[in-house]
């Protein structure tokens, strides 16, 4: 569980549900503080241009760097880090190649 400042509740919640249902040990690491140091960083380099989907892909990338790290750590697989809809787009342009 990766909640951020782009997390609406229901989708937390959702997650949990889902995780409970299916036996499944969840643990929470929020990604707000990392988020806030990239905006310290990027700051001047963005200044004066309003915050779009580029803060919602940095916040996936770094959701990405964690799960990596839990992999390595425990010796998992990881599969994807996207959701379904950007597992849809992939595929798409996987198969338009």
């Amino acid at each position: 569980m990766m909640p951020s400042c782009y997390s609406s509740q229901g989708s937390v919640d959702d997650s949990v549900e889902l995780a409970r249902h299916l036996g499944i040990r969840t643990i929470e690491l929020p990604i707000a503080g990392i988020m806030r140091t990239y905006d310290t960083v990027l700051e001047e380099a963005f200044r004066g241009l309003p915050a779009d989907v580029t803060e919602e892909n940095i916040q996936s990338r770094i959701r990405g760097n964690l799960l990596m790290a839990l992999s390595n750590k425990f010796g998992s697989l990881l599969l994807t880090t996207g959701n379904k809809s950007e597992m849809s787009v992939a595929t798409a342009r996987c198969t338009a190649t």
